[in-house]
């Protein structure tokens, strides 16, 4: 007796251990909580009504179709008025999965007064639901035939059925990605399709085919058995074929599963996309932010702004850039939007007329990393440009042809702007003597003949310049002794001609 005691509880010890090695780890996946509620009123309640005449109740039937089909199905109800529940009874299709319920109910009667009408045992009691007379004592109701009319009198009382209202849960083990129910719903199949990713934000895709779609499920992790899920949607009901997530850097698996919808809804198996690599990618900048304010000599107002792209990652290049400029520290209206420039360049200017005399601008970047990651908007240095135009510098010569050594008197024809003034002159003289001036309109003989620069500076009263204009003077070789003396006789006889004109007509 003691050996067979002993024997006996080495087996319990031997069988508790082994159902604890045993014991399926993937038991909450094999398949998913389900429940559904149904509202029950006035079912069929055939002849049952009689017994509402006889005993006070009748039994009345509904039968309820779930949206899938189920396992381990069990019902709670919620809530009853007018009757009580009787019985449930499964319905269970060829592969014994359960798709709906049959339900008995026993519902309450309500006494009525009413005549007696009928024989035997069809004999039933008819409400006085019609135009009251009195007959005989009683209370009763006008009855017609052809032309004859007669009082019947309301001489019984009966039961009537009562309407009653159940609301009633179903619970039990729907289909689910890990225990799809095969054979249901195989006309529908998921395919994984590309993984975007554009920093962190992920992009998944995949399409169906079958019966449409009416939930997803997606999960990701970076193991390839799922075993700690770095991501779970969870059942979201949608028909679109893309869900958008974030992650942090490293390598991904993911899989998806799709309810195909109708009558009964089923769960595809899970289908496994490809792995895939998430980079983090953090935001660009940039540094030594710059403004260059052309030459106002030669140009309208306007700048050129620069900068030096840095990439914390230290891996990418740029790809774009966007700079505005406005007249406002908030930028609520810039005057120049360069939009995004796709463009590794680091300097950007703005175009002709853009900007104005005399006003304060202000200017700020933003910039893009080859991963289209764009960095903040980054504050340059504000500018100021001239309140006027600089000045124009210009000149003539006279005589427009002359010769070595020869007085050449040079004028100038600078303008300036906005109400300035010119105040001062510099002039220079390629072999010309003296070679340099200072004076507004300088006279000049050159020693040497050919082709001779003259450069022309000056500078307003508001300090705007020095701006400066060159040009190229032609002074001729000196001409033979007898050549001058030719000249000097034909000048000679010119001028008395010209004299002895303005004497004829003095004296006429």
């Amino acid at each position: 007796m003691q050996r067979k005691k002993k024997i006996n509880i080495f087996l319990v010890i031997s069988l508790l251990l082994i159902s604890e090695f045993f014991v399926p780890t993937n038991l909450t996946f094999a398949g998913m909580p389900w429940e559904q509620t149904f509202n029950v009123s006035g079912g069929d309640c055939g002849w049952w009504y009689l017994y509402c005449s006889r005993y006070g109740y009748a039994w009345c039937t509904n039968s309820v179709v779930f949206n899938t089909r189920i396992r381990n199905p069990s019902y709670q109800v919620i809530s009853i008025q007018g009757g009580t529940l009787s019985s449930v009874n499964w319905l269970y299709d060829r592969d014994g999965l359960v798709y709906g319920a049959t339900i008995r109910v026993k519902a309450d009667c309500v006494i009525r007064e009413g005549y007696t009408q009928g024989w035997g045992f069809l004999t039933t009691c008819v409400p006085c639901n019609c135009g009251e007379c009195y007959s005989y004592g009683y209370r009763g109701c006008w009855r017609t035939w052809g032309y004859f009319r007669w009082c019947t009198p309301c001489t019984c009382s009966t039961y009537t059925l009562q309407s009653y209202l159940l609301q009633i849960k179903f619970l039990g083990t729907g289909p689910s990605p890990d225990d799809p129910f095969a054979g249901y719903g195989a006309n529908t199949r998921v395919c994984t399709g590309a993984v975007n990713s554009s920093q962190n934000t992920v992009i998944f895709n995949w399409n169906v085919t079958g019966r449409p779609q009416n939930a997803f499920w997606l999960q990701v992790d970076n193991d390839s058995n799922f075993s700690s899920l770095e991501y779970d949607s969870g059942i979201i009901s949608s028909s679109t074929n893309s869900h958008t997530i974030s992650l942090p850097e490293g390598n991904y698996y993911w899989r998806i599963a799709v309810r195909s919808s109708g009558s009964f809804y089923y769960w595809t198996p899970w289908a496994y996309g490809d792995s895939f690599t998430v980079v983090s990618n953090r935001p660009p900048s940039a540094t030594n932010l710059r403004v260059t304010q052309p030459d106002y000599c030669i140009s309208a107002p306007g700048a050129i702004f620069s900068w030096q792209f840095t990439d914390p990652d230290q891996q990418y290049i740029q790809s774009a850039y966007q700079v505005q400029v406005d007249d406002n520290h908030d930028f609520s209206s810039p005057e120049v939007d360069s939009g995004k420039v796709y463009s590794s360049s680091n300097s950007y200017g703005t175009p002709h007329g853009a900007l104005s005399y005399n006003t304060t601008y202000y200017w700020r970047l933003k910039v893009w990393d080859s991963l289209d990651a764009e960095s903040s908007w980054i504050l340059g240095p504000s500018f100021t440009t001239p309140r006027h135009p600089y000045p124009t510098a210009d000149f003539t010569w006279s005589p427009q042809t002359f010769f070595v050594n020869q007085i050449v008197q040079f004028t100038d024809q600078s303008q300036a702007f906005g109400g300035a003034t010119i105040v001062s002159w510099f002039w220079s003289f390629q072999d010309g003597v003296p070679p340099t001036s200072n004076e507004q309109n300088p006279k000049v003989r050159f020693v040497s003949p050919g082709e001779k620069t003259v450069t022309l500076s000056v500078e307003d009263s508001d300090g705007y310049g020095p701006c400066t204009t060159t040009k190229t003077i032609n002074i001729r070789k000196p001409l033979p002794k007898w050549e001058l003396l030719k000249r000097s006789i034909l000048r000679f006889f010119a001028d008395l001609i010209k004299l002895k004109k303005e004497l004829f007509t003095f004296f006429q």
